[in-house]
């Protein structure tokens, strides 16, 4: 399960969006940078599963960050331009002003991993337990039935 980067040309805007998905209950981590030269340095130190952002940062276009990011990574690309059609398939676009249900189930589609948390593994039954379990007499479970019946 990778991490989530953050990256807009304001920094209150990228909070906003990291406060929401922090509240929304994802396990993932997510970073905030300021530029897409950051961002592509933490994509060559973690793992990175989206990178959100506009269409423009401080110091190139999501078209110029898309190219740079490997094949694996998704781009989650926030805009109010309706008739925008990505140039590849591995960026997804959510129109602005967005309904944070919105934001999540497209994260969740993009990242279903980091929004469940793994089970625990149940117990594993001892070889005595389990011997008593298969040694016990299985009731006549049709008396009961018919018991109740009658009753």
């Amino acid at each position: 399960m990778g991490c989530i980067l953050i990256v807009m040309p304001r920094y209150e805007d990228s909070s906003r969006i990291a406060d929401i998905i922090s509240r929304s209950g994802t396990y993932a981590e997510h970073f905030i940078c300021s530029s897409g030269n950051e961002v592509l340095r933490k994509v060559a130190e973690q793992d990175v599963s989206v990178v959100i952002c506009t269409k423009t940062l401080s110091d190139m276009g999501y078209e110029e960050l898309s190219t740079y990011l490997p094949a694996k990574v998704n781009l989650l690309l926030l805009t109010k331009d309706a008739g925008l059609i990505p140039f590849s398939s591995n960026i997804v676009r959510v129109l602005l002003p967005f309904k944070v249900d919105d934001l999540i189930s497209t994260l969740r589609m993009l990242i279903p991993d980091s929004f469940y948390k793994p089970k625990p593994a149940k117990p594993k039954r001892s070889a005595e337990e389990q011997k008593v379990i298969d040694e016990e007499p299985m009731g006549d479970w049709e008396d009961d039935e018919t018991e109740c019946a009658e009753a």
